[in-house]
């Protein structure tokens, strides 16, 4: 099962998907993009990562 998530669920106005098989490759395919391209305006990035995780535990919905 293919996990997703996107800027736009972490209240980023972005539109940046993250796919991977687990959880775990989802967030780092997504942190990766998050410190890349929203370094600057989201200094924050423990708290993007730990609201990532809640949408990951939480499912689709």
């Amino acid at each position: 099962m293919t996990i997703t998530i996107c800027c736009k669920k972490l209240g980023i106005d972005c539109y940046f998907v993250a796919d991977g098989e687990t959880g775990e490759e989802a967030i780092d395919s997504l942190m990766q993009h998050v410190r890349k391209e929203h370094g600057e305006e989201w200094f924050e990035v423990e708290e993007i990562y730990q609201a990532a995780c809640r949408v990951v535990r939480e499912g689709p919905g």
